[in-house]
């Protein structure tokens, strides 16, 4: 097993494991969380065929962590999945 800041990962064979270990935020989707289940996917070994994700402490995951998204404004977001004013998970935008 693995472990970041925000996340554990695990293989077993062909199955991929990554759990968020945020609990004291419900597994709440920060930017320091997404980096790394984003790090995670690009770093997928070739012979896994299944990710299991799941959250620790009782919780999948409450959403995005807005406290992070307090101070910021919309319309000079900086942030690497925003193009041409679209933002996009996939980098084929």
């Amino acid at each position: 097993m693995s472990q970041s800041t925000y996340t554990e990962a695990c293989y077993h064979g062909r199955t991929a494991e990554l759990r968020l270990i945020r609990e004291d935020r419900r597994n709440a989707i920060s930017d320091g969380l997404l980096a790394e289940i984003e790090k995670f996917y690009a770093t997928l070994p070739k012979e896994a065929r299944v990710v299991i994700l799941h959250g620790r402490g009782g919780h999948y995951c409450s959403g995005l962590d807005l406290s992070e998204h307090v101070a910021r404004s919309a319309e000079k977001a900086d942030h690497p999945r925003h193009v041409d004013g679209r933002t996009s998970l996939s980098s084929g935008w």
